[in-house]
């Protein structure tokens, strides 16, 4: 049997001693092992970057393969899985998909625990509530409430706001605790969420008997950093949220987040010692690339799905394998890059928006629109801009005031390496002042600035967009293009270059 080692391309391996509780000390017992596989943000069941990376068939694979290790292996998925994804927009029997197609694949592959993501409040409640019910797996919530304050259900049952997860070896049941936090991001009607620091006191409390703990968080590096100060015990912090790979000592622990859409998976080897309390934590980094077999089982469920996705494309007009244009040069969508510097694909979706109102001053779209982190070369086709525009969503025009715009360009540049960095048109920037059309941004003025209507509407939060400044759409649509969207806005461009 070949031994992961030699399966997997390791990039990094790190262990760290955990002081955890005693309690059955038994000085003669031996070590007691157990493995964590870790991912975090999958929005696809698909290989990426041409099917050279991730993807949930390699992803079994792995799984496979510790299980050969050791069958002490728990799975976990860091929150964001349900949305946003191309599949998931689209419409069967008047539904959308939602987020089915992760489900029935995690549940093939056999995970054991998640966490919500902001991304999984991007479905509707009963949307969400049917996901909740097809998992097969246990999700766990410590801060995160339906609006009433009360837990959300799995199955008719409240949802575990922890997990004690049982290892049973050598004639002695390992305690390991397991709770679940998601950043509050994404403000929709049916959620609250309650204060980090303060729901975790309880659920440690609640946790008496865990003698190793993990905390499964959905938030910022940095946010997670400073909670880990405030709670060293835990034996690894398994993050998510941040799009990839992290390794971030704290104290006795550390934070590990793996890298957008399973191309690559964190492997956490515990080795806990019941006579003094205390566990080793050996955390590897793997790529899940051309170097790893995909599952034939798995990869046959995936196909099928991808069925079901180019027909439901064509149910709903869209031809994916249309060919758009011709690209004279490569066209820059890769979140590291989108997300922290202009692009080419950011200043022409621009340029295509400006096309609902050519006497505007500027354009403004946020980075997080971009979905698909992809680099596209030679031909652009239908399914690529549908699978980087997943949202969808309407353009309209907002009258702002200068003070206000010169607030919003700011942040923007501030949001860097975040989804609320904003690609623009026609805006300049020389020693932190504003140029529009070349001209000094005036803070008495008024601006015309066509923006998608998610921004307008507040759904970048980090952006601060005036509540009351007017938002129009316009009243006709240029000629080409059938409805206010931005897939057929941006696809429209292109097909026109």
């Amino acid at each position: 049997m070949k031994t992961i080692a030699r399966l997997f391309a390791l990039i990094a391996l790190t262990g760290l001693f955990v002081t955890c509780k005693v309690q059955h000390p038994s000085p003669k017992l031996g070590p007691i092992r157990f493995t964590v596989l870790q991912v975090n943000d999958v929005y696809e069941i698909a290989p990426v970057e041409k099917g050279t990376r991730g993807g949930m068939a390699r992803l079994m694979t792995v799984k496979q393969q510790l299980l050969e290790e050791d069958p002490d292996l728990i799975t976990v998925l860091s929150g964001d899985f349900l949305s946003p994804s191309l599949l998931g927009s689209l419409k069967m029997n008047g539904e959308r998909i939602a987020g089915a197609q992760m489900v029935d694949l995690m549940n093939a592959v056999g995970f054991d625990y998640v966490t919500f993501g902001n991304h999984e409040f991007d479905l509707n409640y009963s949307d969400l509530q049917k996901r909740i019910d097809e998992s097969e797996f246990t999700w766990i919530s410590t801060n995160t409430f339906q609006a009433d304050g009360t837990p959300f259900m799995q199955r008719g049952k409240p949802m575990p706001e922890t997990v004690l997860h049982s290892v049973v070896e050598k004639g002695y049941t390992l305690k390991v605790g397991f709770i679940g936090l998601c950043l509050d991001f994404n403000e929709k009607d049916y959620v609250t969420y309650e204060d980090f620091y303060e729901t975790t006191r309880t659920a440690l409390e609640d946790m008496e008997e865990a003698e190793v703990t993990f905390a499964i968080t959905h938030q910022l590096h940095h946010d997670d950093s400073l909670y880990a100060l405030q709670f060293p015990g835990f034996a690894r912090i398994l993050g998510g949220h941040d799009h990839e790979n992290m390794y971030i000592p704290v104290g006795p622990t550390a934070i590990t987040k793996a890298d957008l859409n399973a191309r690559t998976a964190y492997v956490h080897r515990v080795t806990y010692n019941p006579g003094t309390g205390t566990a080793r934590v050996d955390s590897e980094l793997v790529n899940l690339d051309t170097s790893i077999a995909l599952d034939p089982e798995i990869s046959a469920r995936v196909q099928k799905w991808e069925d079901l996705e180019d027909s439901l494309m064509r149910a709903e007009g869209y031809e994916p394998d249309e060919v758009l244009t011709v690209l004279p040069d490569t066209l820059e969508g890769r979140e590291a890059i989108i997300r922290s510097q202009p692009t080419n694909y950011g200043t022409q979706t621009a340029e295509a928006m400006l096309a609902l109102n050519p006497e505007a001053d500027l354009v403004i779209v946020n980075s997080g629109s971009f979905r698909a982190d992809a680099i596209y070369y030679d031909t652009l086709y239908m399914v690529d801009i549908l699978s980087t525009f997943t949202f969808g969503g309407a353009v309209g025009t907002m009258a702002m005031k200068g003070s206000d715009l010169q607030a919003v360009l700011a942040q923007g540049l501030t949001n860097k390496g975040s989804g609320g960095y904003l690609q623009t048109l026609n805006v300049t920037e020389k020693e932190g002042a504003y140029y529009i059309k070349n001209e000094p941004l005036h803070t008495d003025s008024t601006y015309a600035v066509v923006m998608p209507e998610f921004i307008a509407k507040g759904g970048e939060i980090s952006l601060p967009i005036p509540a009351d400044a007017p938002f129009t759409y316009p009243d006709i649509l240029p000629a080409g293009i059938d409805q206010n969207d931005i897939r057929d806005i941006v696809a429209h461009y292109y097909r026109n270059k």
